[in-house]
């Protein structure tokens, strides 16, 4: 079973460096890693190239954001599953490909929990998966915590739509799902989630997108929607200004 982890750097050097180092100390060897790189000019086109690692592949050159740096990825990869770890982010722990590759059973999907680490890289906290149910409302995890089934995307041309800017990967996942015969969870993490990206810098707009998403993926009715809403704006709220609540609430 071969992986392929997808990484979308843009001038992130100190996050890439930590993304790599978290995938080439995986225990189970089984993988490539594709690096998407927009035309990073702060050294990191000469660290990957530093690296003599057959398992990497490297695509350099300019791109239209993140999502087409993503579609990039896809159409290089070549495993039987495929993970997008960006720049800044990492692998939970040095075992989690093997843990994956014991547990997923052919599925088309398996999904997990995530570490939530702080901007600063001095604090995580443990954020579990919810269930399958609540893709009405948003991701039931973080992206970078889903192990995605090759197969489906390629006989579905499934992407990422660029028309979102902050949200496609939410609706890259309700594409897949509505195709998917088999979605397994696991009570593990999969990945190490770094606050500070795009979703948390531009959350209005991400709640916006969410909306638009629900609508035409879920066909939610307006009121629920609506409601749905709500409940985001306030949930980002209190995130942002009742931190301390907040992980009294969401995290472990």
């Amino acid at each position: 079973m071969l992986f392929s982890i997808i990484t979308v750097n843009l001038n992130n050097l100190a996050g890439l460096k930590e993304t790599i180092s978290s995938i080439l100390a995986q225990s189970f060897l089984d993988y490539e890693i594709i690096v998407v790189d927009g035309g990073s000019t702060d050294g990191s086109k000469e660290y990957i190239e530093s690296i003599k690692n057959n398992k990497i592949s490297f695509l350099y050159g300019p791109d239209n954001g993140i999502y087409d740096a993503m579609n990039k990825g896809i159409k290089y990869a070549k495993g039987e599953y495929y993970l997008f770890i960006n720049s800044g982010d990492c692998l939970a722990g040095h075992d989690t490909l093997e843990k994956i590759a014991s547990s997923i059973n052919g599925a088309d999907m398996l999904y997990g929990d995530t570490i939530i680490v702080s901007e600063d890289g001095k604090k995580e906290f443990y954020k579990r998966a919810r269930e399958f149910k609540w893709k009405i409302y948003l991701l039931f995890t973080h992206h970078q915590s889903i192990a995605y089934k090759s197969e489906v995307i390629k006989n579905k041309s499934i992407q990422y739509d660029q028309n979102y800017k902050v949200a496609s990967d939410y609706a890259f996942t309700l594409k897949f799902v509505e195709q998917a015969r088999n979605i397994k969870r696991v009570s593990f993490p999969i990945s190490k989630f770094r606050l500070g990206g795009i979703s948390s810098k531009s959350f209005l707009i991400g709640i916006k997108e969410n909306y638009l998403i629900r609508k035409k993926y879920i066909n939610c009715n307006f009121l629920i929607n609506l409601s749905l809403t709500i409940v985001s704006i306030c949930s980002n709220l209190l995130r942002r200004y009742l931190k301390y609540f907040y992980r009294i609430i969401r995290y472990k």
